[in-house]
């Protein structure tokens, strides 16, 4: 606000299915704060991000939010158990947004597929090609395909989208 005066857009793209506080993996071995954990990273921070821009953007009149979710949070994976439930718990708090901040803000989620990103080379060969073999395209997707995603959802060109989740994920089967 001090730089440019307005906020038009946010992008919630903090999360991870583990970290250096948590970890995944099958759910007999998963302790609660592991998923305690890994809600606070991946709800909890768009929650606390898009609750600081909501008065701003509100008082604007036009604003409009992308949560970064996951296919994780709408199909379940073995190991994956926390992840996908905090994931979910984005799309939902994606639509509960949608639908309380409208019509000033749109807000809107995209359930990522696979994605080879810098901080994600530590992928088991194994775990990649599950992930490849999971989808229509054959192949992880990259991070300027779905940036090309959220600059649609924050664009004009979807204006009368809002509560919706995006599936991004290469033709997930």
């Amino acid at each position: 606000m001090a730089e440019f005066g307005k906020i038009d857009i946010l992008v919630n793209v903090a999360g991870g299915s583990w970290g250096e506080t948590f970890r995944s993996g099958p759910l007999v071995e998963l302790e609660p704060h592991d998923f305690i954990e890994c809600y606070r990273l991946n709800v909890l921070t768009a929650f606390m991000c898009s609750r600081a821009v909501q008065p701003i953007m509100k008082g604007q009149g036009k604003g409009a939010i992308v949560n970064i979710a996951s296919g994780a949070g709408v199909n379940p994976g073995t190991g994956q158990a926390a992840y996908g439930a905090a994931k979910a718990g984005v799309i939902n708090m994606t639509k509960s947004m949608a639908f309380e901040w409208a019509p000033e803000i749109r807000v809107n989620s995209i359930a990522l597929g696979g994605i080879e990103t810098p901080h994600r080379p530590m992928w088991a060969e194994q775990v990649q090609q599950s992930a490849v073999s999971r989808n229509a395209l054959g192949r992880l997707g990259t991070p300027d395909e779905h940036a090309g995603t959220v600059l649609w959802l924050v664009s004009d060109a979807a204006n009368f989208i809002t509560g919706e989740t995006v599936a991004a994920d290469g033709g997930r089967r």
